[in-house]
């Protein structure tokens, strides 16, 4: 196939295929500067983030950036940082080669409440509900089937965004056990009728 078949059929620029013949560019490599964090460092920071994340202990974009510069400093790494501390550009990029990555809003879960959210916990709970469904006979009779549920205003404070894996459904932030607040009682039965 000549080059100019080539262009047109995968719509990549004759040029392009030509530097990459005449061995201008290498092999799998992408435009832009060098990262320049090693891409073994910038993985192992990247998985420890989501480790935190998904153990609440979540970092925000803000601590990200300053644990970036410690480790720049301590591992000797020449940067082009501003005050040795990485800019919104350098997170931008980053996202860009971790696209699991995402700033999400946590919910404040209290440490009581944590040692609690785990699968055998979830699944004994589903398993006695519906044996006690079962033996009251209210399986087939949605109107006698109700959820309530208490929320509120806490007062206490809200958990910044921080780093995390894209599409994670629970990302928690430990907050202090306080119960202070102001609370709204929902009830509504498996019918759809409210109170």
């Amino acid at each position: 196939m000549s080059f100019g078949k080539a262009s047109k059929a995968f719509g990549i620029p004759k040029t392009t295929i030509l530097d990459h013949k005449n061995g201008k560019y290498k092999m799998g490599s992408v435009p832009g500067r060098k990262p320049v964090i090693p891409k073994n460092l910038e993985d192992s920071m990247v998985a420890k983030a989501i480790e935190a994340s998904n153990k609440g202990f979540g970092v925000s974009k803000k601590q990200l950036l300053l644990k970036t510069a410690r480790l720049c400093r301590t591992s000797k790494l020449p940067t082009p940082f501003k005050n040795g501390v990485p800019a919104d550009t350098w997170w931008q990029g980053l996202k860009s080669r971790h696209p699991e990555l995402s700033l999400r809003k946590p919910e404040a879960l209290s440490s009581a409440r944590t040692k609690m959210m785990n699968p055998t916990v979830i699944h004994n709970f589903f398993k006695d509900l519906a044996k006690i469904v079962s033996e009251l006979g209210i399986a087939a009779k949605p109107e006698r089937v109700w959820n309530c549920d208490e929320t509120g205003k806490k007062f206490q404070h809200r958990p910044i965004n921080v780093v995390a894996r894209k599409g994670a459904r629970v990302v928690s932030s430990r907050t202090s056990d306080s119960r202070e607040n102001v609370t709204i009682l929902a009830c509504v039965n498996a019918a759809g009728t409210t109170i």
